[in-house]
């Protein structure tokens, strides 16, 4: 007969625990398992916290995300931050490196390299953007009718307000007691 594997018993507070860890880690098993390991003295493998997450508690690993949320996406938009500036550095490097590759006469897809370390960059801002809420984009939902309806109306605005303007013989406190006006000027 062969071997009985041990499969270890958890308490739900562990449960808990691992898939809060893991919830943090952004749903990086290898990490949460390390950390775990490291922080609370837990040993559960990166395959028990991906089946925990997957298939057998999905709506526990749902359920702390939304719970615990506030305490998680500020860790998340700082990885985005460190993406983007790291992927910005790299994407200059490519750039730089392109550059010197075209002078030697020896570049093969350097174009192709810094477009798709930009990409890279522009997507980890645009999360950034999301995570604190700053616009991502501007949208204007107006039809080329409604458009020239408005500009229409703002041009057959009349403007009714009466300025009253000084009259030659009416020059105010500015020119002081005794002063005249030389209408030649």
């Amino acid at each position: 007969m062969g071997e009985l594997i041990h499969s270890p018993v958890y308490t739900q507070e562990q449960v808990t625990t691992g898939l809060l860890v893991l919830a943090a880690n952004g749903g990086n098993c290898n990490t949460a398992s390390e950390e775990l390991h490291d922080t609370h003295q837990l040993e559960i493998s990166r395959e028990t916290l991906r089946r925990w997450k997957t298939t057998k508690y999905p709506e526990l690993y749902r359920e702390l995300h939304d719970t615990h949320r506030q305490h998680i996406e500020p860790a998340l938009v700082a990885k985005h931050r460190d993406l983007a500036i790291r992927s910005a550095e790299v994407a200059l490097q490519a750039v730089d490196l392109a550059e010197h590759q075209i002078l030697k006469g020896e570049l093969k897809d350097a174009a192709g390299a810094a477009r798709n370390l930009t990409v890279t960059s522009g997507t980890a801002m645009d999360k950034v953007y999301l995570a604190t809420d700053r616009p991502t984009e501007i949208r204007l939902h107006q039809s080329p009718s409604d458009i020239l309806q408005r500009l229409t109306e703002a041009l057959n605005t009349t403007d009714t307000t009466a300025i009253e303007e000084p009259t030659p013989s009416d020059h105010g406190p500015f020119l002081g007691a005794g002063a005249s006006v030389n209408a030649q000027e």
